[in-house]
């Protein structure tokens, strides 16, 4: 048995712990025989403080799922048979992982997201409508309905029934006479607002000049703010991307991408329960390194096939970034969040020390 240097200070005295790891950058690295990572350097600083030896038990990149028996398999497996002390890798605490064994105090968070092949450059028809805002272009259409009911409480009224009879009789350079209705207001507006030009506006009455004036002044103002914002826009080349979690279900839905994730983990189960579109466009790889080269494979020989997205942590995928090569990371917010985790070491059920642990 263990015993204490001091009432507050636990002293294993060189006693082992079997600490099981799998390989998930950047919290356990294992490359050609380096080991390192944000967990390794962690459980080294408690060996030392604890004064116990560690003895690293690998468990072939399985972290545990739970299967129909209610059994568990990987690392899991091992912490509930007490073939390990701790484990380490960057483990996530779900629901269920959190019913079967205990758990250290998280130390950080992190957030399952995705990546793709950097997004092609496209015509996006929507930079049509930036420019302005919704309640712009509802003023807009709520300008040309009133100019219709102007139409037709002019015709009801018979504002345009003079001597003439509605209509204008002029004579062009030849000499020949044309016959003219009396201009349509509407038509006028709508042929202003596209700066279309208009040849009858002097012989409208002076009531339809008003208004026309007004909507004249208004017309250059939206030209103007249109054209800038536009302009502008599409001096940038716009890049149609997947950066969204709707917007990666709905490209599943329609079968344009395949998710990949890596197997032996608690995603499965996850999406399963929360996210069955995504679910259903599933595919597995052995570990995260292996899903993200498949996309630096086809951004370089086999961009026009089908798109894949791989699921991972976004440090995860950050530092494979750094390693492997560039590929599109969706911006940090809560639209490209699939879900938020705490990251923790899990412990086997009478692991005895648990208390003195969690105050590291």
């Amino acid at each position: 048995m263990a015993s204490s240097s001091s009432s507050s200070l636990l002293n294993l005295q060189n006693q082992t712990l079997r600490i099981g790891i799998n390989n998930d950058p950047p919290y356990t690295i294992m490359d050609n025989n380096r080991l390192a990572g944000i967990d390794l350097t962690m459980i080294k600083l408690i060996s030392m403080q604890f004064n116990f030896t560690i003895n690293l038990v690998d468990c072939d990149g399985i972290f545990g799922s739970k299967l129909t028996n209610n059994t568990w398999t990987g690392m899991i497996g091992k912490l509930i048979n007490n073939e390990i002390d701790i484990g380490i890798g960057g483990i996530m605490m779900t629901y269920e992982r959190f019913n079967s064994l205990n758990f250290l105090y998280p130390y950080t968070s992190d957030q399952l997201t995705f990546a793709t092949i950097f997004p092609k450059t496209g015509i996006n028809f929507n930079l049509l409508i930036q420019p302005f805002s919704t309640q712009v272009w509802l003023c807009l259409l709520l300008s040309l309905i009133l100019f219709i009911i102007f139409q037709e409480l002019k015709i009801y009224f018979g504002y345009d029934d003079d001597d003439d009879d509605s209509l204008i009789i002029m004579t062009n350079r030849t000499g020949k006479k044309i016959n003219y209705h009396r201009a349509n207001i509407v038509w006028v507006a709508i042929s202003l607002l596209l700066s279309q030009p208009y040849q009858q506006l002097k012989h409208m009455k002076n009531l339809e000049k008003f208004c026309i004036i007004i909507w004249i002044m208004t017309s250059i103002v939206i030209h103007i703010l249109y054209g800038v914002s536009l302009f502008a826009t599409l001096t940038i080349p716009t890049r149609i991307a997947i950066d969204s979690v709707e917007k990666l279900m709905k490209n599943c839905q329609q079968n344009k991408i395949i998710v990949i994730a890596q197997q032996h983990t608690s995603i499965e189960e996850i999406f399963l329960e929360t996210f069955p579109t995504l679910y259903d466009c599933m595919e597995y790889s052995d570990d995260d390194e292996q899903a993200l080269n498949r996309l630096i494979i086809q951004m370089n020989y086999e961009p026009n096939s089908i798109q894949y997205a791989v699921i991972a942590y976004r440090k995860t995928i950050e530092y494979h970034q750094n390693v492997i090569g560039r590929f599109y990371i969706p911006p940090d917010n809560q639209e490209s969040s699939i879900l938020m985790t705490w990251i923790s070491f899990p412990v086997r059920n009478d692991f005895q020390y648990i208390k003195y642990f969690d105050k590291m």
